[in-house]
This record gives structure tokens, sequence and C-alpha cells, in this order.
């Protein structure tokens, strides 16, 4: 029964940290100049680290919801630091 309750749970958290990035990509996306608090070091911090832990599922854990739920994490982190810096370098860049 606990076993239920925490891949519940877990499934819970993957969806819940989904939604948490929507917030900071549609901030990154409006963004009308390169004036950010976005931190690139941290989102890219947060990357790599959601990168080994996505291998580490697949490879040492082979677990389905485990892989699904730390790739998730992965690509949400990746792509708030892709944005911020195309943003910073490209974006605002061509317009100065």
């Amino acid at each position: 029964m606990s076993v239920i309750i925490i891949s519940f749970l877990y499934s819970l958290v993957g969806v819940v940290g989904l939604v948490g990035f929507i917030p900071q990509i549609i901030k990154i996306i409006k963004a009308e100049n390169d004036d950010s608090t976005v931190s690139i070091s941290s989102w890219l911090l947060w990357s790599v680290t959601g990168l080994v832990s996505m291998l580490y599922g697949i490879i040492v854990v082979n677990d389905l919801l485990i892989i699904v739920i730390t790739c998730i994490n992965f690509v949400g982190c990746l792509l708030i630091t892709i944005l911020e810096i195309y943003n910073r370098f490209w974006r605002f860049k061509v317009k100065n």
C-alpha cells in the first residue's frame, strides 16, 4: 500500500514540477529587454543535475516512472536555460 501511495505522490510531484516551469517560460518568452533576473548559471546547473538524474534513472534504476519524471525536469530546466541564453545573447542584441 505504501508503495502505491509513494508512487502516486512521486507522479504528482512530476506534474506539479512541470506546471512550475510554465510561469518562468512565459516570463522569458514575453520579455521585452535583456534586463532579466533569471540566473543562467543556476538554470544551467539544474539542467546538468537533471541530466545526471535522468541518466541515473535510465542506466541504473531502469524505472519508467523515475525516467519520465527526471526527463520532464531535465527538459524543463534545459528549455529555460536555452530560452534565457537566446534572449540575452541573440534576441535583444539584434535590436541594439
